[in-house]
C-alpha cells in the first residue's frame, strides 16, 4: 500500500465476492464502493466489474494526479495480450507508443504489484471493448515515439487512464 509521500501510486483492490467491494486508495484518502450485481450470469458480471473499476480507476487518477510527469501519449489499443508468463502486452500504434510490456499477473514487475497489475488489465480491457482512448504519463527524457517496441514502459509515471 503507498505511503502518505507517495503521490505516484493508486492501490486498487478487487474482492473475488458477491457482492464485489472495490477499494480506492490514494495518499491520504480511501474510497471504498459496494458493488451489488445479480449473480444470473457471470459474463454480465465480469463486463459490469471492467466498466465499475475502469470508472473508478478513471475517477482515481483524475483525483490523484499530481504535474510530475513530462508528457503523456494516448490513442486507442489495438491489442492486449497476455502470455503463458502473466505478461501483459499492450498494441496501441495511434498513442505512438507501438507494442509494449506493462505488467505481469501474480508478481510484482516494472513497479506494479499483481493487484494493480489485474486492475490495469481490467482498465484495457473496458478501454478495448468501448473504443476509448487511453492516455499515458511519463517523466523520462523520451517521447511517445522514441520508447523501444516490445520493452518494459520506461518512465512511466501515471496511467492507464480512460479518456
Amino acid at each position: 500500500m503507498p505511503s502518505s509521500e507517495d503521490h505516484s501510486l493508486v492501490y486498487v483492490s478487487l474482492e473475488r465476492i458477491k457482492p464485489a467491494h472495490t477499494l480506492v486508495q490514494l495518499p491520504g484518502r480511501s474510497y471504498s464502493v459496494s458493488i451489488n450485481i445479480p449473480q444470473s450470469s457471470d459474463i454480465m458480471l465480469r463486463i459490469m466489474r471492467c466498466r465499475i473499476l475502469a470508472a473508478l480507476f478513471s475517477i482515481a487518477t483524475a483525483i490523484g494526479a499530481s504535474t510530475a510527469w513530462a508528457y503523456s501519449c494516448q490513442g486507442t489499443l489495438d491489442s492486449i495480450n497476455l502470455n503463458p508468463g502473466g505478461v501483459i502486452t499492450v498494441g496501441s500504434v495511434q498513442s505512438g507508443l507501438g507494442t509494449f510490456y506493462v505488467c505481469q499477473i501474480g508478481a510484482t514487475t516494472n513497479g506494479v504489484g499483481p493487484d494493480v497489475c489485474n486492475s490495469i488489465l481490467a482498465s484495457l480491457i473496458a478501454a478495448k471493448e468501448s473504443g476509448e482512448q487511453v492516455q499515458w504519463q511519463f517523466n523520462d527524457s523520451l517521447t511517445c515515439t522514441t520508447h523501444p517496441q516490445w520493452a518494459w514502459l520506461t518512465g512511466w509515471y501515471y496511467g492507464p487512464s480512460l479518456l
